[in-house]
């Protein structure tokens, strides 16, 4: 069979994504430092019954364990909350690395990026440190609902991609 009539008659693109998924996109906390204008989170944490959450440890190297077992294209935390925020998030990339995921993602809003994170993460062997930039040019609600800019938060994110540069730089060059 074509790619084309496979994905037409299962939805996937090729016939291994049927048995496990290529791509993984994890949630492991629905928690947030934001509220961005774009995101449904800001939404979802004001619904009658919301509860901040983080996922647990148990749960976490259990999924770890089963996609360990499986070729993935890429292993993201990301989505409902800032992954940062989670009180084991260093213990989670290092369980990761250890169980050989590749390539290992985080999507963050580098709020939380800090130099002493983005060292951690550079020597736990993160792959991808993806800062969301879009938030920068939205504006955000204040209590009043009314709508104002954060000019600061272009230099904030700007200043962890240039951490995270040079230290990237100093952990291969053995310089510091």
């Amino acid at each position: 069979k074509s790619i084309e009539e496979y994905t037409m008659k299962y939805g996937f693109q090729f016939p291994k994504a049927e048995k496990f998924p290529p791509i993984i996109i994890l949630d492991i906390t629905n928690v947030c430092n934001l509220e961005c204008i774009h995101c449904p989170h800001r939404k979802i944490k004001k619904r009658l019954g919301y509860k901040p959450t983080f996922l647990k440890w148990g749960l976490y190297t259990k999924i770890v364990d089963e996609v360990s077992k499986n070729r993935i294209l890429l292993f993201r935390h990301a989505s409902d909350g800032e992954s940062l925020l989670h009180p084991r998030f260093l213990d989670m990339i290092a369980y990761a690395k250890e169980h050989g995921i590749k390539p290992l993602n985080l999507t963050t809003n580098g709020l939380s990026l800090d130099e002493k994170t983005a060292k951690a993460l550079l020597k736990l062997g993160i792959d991808i440190i993806t800062t969301v930039f879009c938030v920068m040019f939205t504006t955000f609600f204040t209590g009043e609902k009314k709508l104002i800019p954060r000019p600061n938060l272009w230099s904030v994110l700007l200043t962890s991609q240039q951490h995270e540069a040079k230290l990237r730089h100093s952990l291969i060059t053995g310089s510091h």
